[in-house]
């Protein structure tokens, strides 16, 4: 990201200094029109070559930037985040006292390319209704912010997906049977996280070639790069 900056600047300022110096003053006269036609005189094959490929350099690395600020990595305002909360905690607010089960074993298998900024990560869950209501349903909170691709997200007994994603990354899951006090669940999944481009909005720094850090504390807790099978107090946001 610094590098392609710094290119971006650079260009920017070689095209001042080349501007500068056809515009330069010479003699009494100081109009801008009189110097734009003195530089449209003395333009040399040279410049003008300097001139179209600092231009073009320019425009294109300014093109990359925005590529990867606002199209590989949505730019959002903390307004707009503000605003995707207050959706968020109105829209799914009333699933937040709703009985769950509770994580009691979690396997998990993580294959890590920090070269490429890629993780593919595969797990298991056993879910256990530990609360005495009858479980109809099962949220989950996948973070999209990471996850580039689905490749298995199972549940044993079979649930059938009714209600999600949207933009939050909030899923429900209807059991084809309920839970009853006691009864488990095993939620079974693969996935694929990536982070493309660069941005200096919500950086996606977690893989990195220098240093990646992916952090499970159980489906319940605060790491992103794992499902979560229950009701969270904010959205995943790009």
């Amino acid at each position: 990201m610094i590098v392609w900056y710094t290119a971006y600047w650079l260009l920017f300022a070689s095209l001042l200094i080349l501007a500068s110096h056809l515009l330069w003053r010479h003699g009494n006269e100081v109009s801008l029109r009189h110097r734009f036609r003195q530089a449209g005189q003395k333009l040399r094959a040279l410049q003008v070559v300097s001139l179209i490929t600092l231009s073009l350099l320019f425009l294109g690395s300014g093109g990359y930037i925005y590529y990867n600020r606002h199209v590989l990595n949505k730019y959002r305002s903390q307004d707009d985040q503000k605003k995707m909360q207050a959706v968020y905690e109105q829209r799914f607010g009333k699933y937040q006292r709703d009985p769950q089960p509770v994580t009691t074993k979690a396997g998990l298998k993580i294959d890590l390319f920090p070269e490429h900024r890629q993780a593919f990560l595969e797990g298991g869950y056993l879910l256990v209704n530990r609360t005495q209501s009858i479980i109809p349903e099962i949220y989950v909170n996948l973070p999209d912010r990471f996850i580039t691709r689905i490749n298995r997200l199972d549940f044993d007994p079979p649930v059938q997906l009714s209600s999600g994603p949207e933009e939050f990354g909030f899923r429900i899951f209807k059991l084809q049977r309920p839970l009853q006090p006691g009864d488990t669940s095993v939620l079974d999944f693969a996935l694929e996280a990536k982070a493309e481009g660069f941005t200096d909005n919500n950086p996606k720094d977690e893989i990195a070639a220098n240093g990646s850090c992916i952090i499970f504390s159980g489906a319940g807790g605060n790491d992103e790069f794992f499902p979560r099978h229950r009701f969270q107090q904010g959205p995943h946001t790009d």
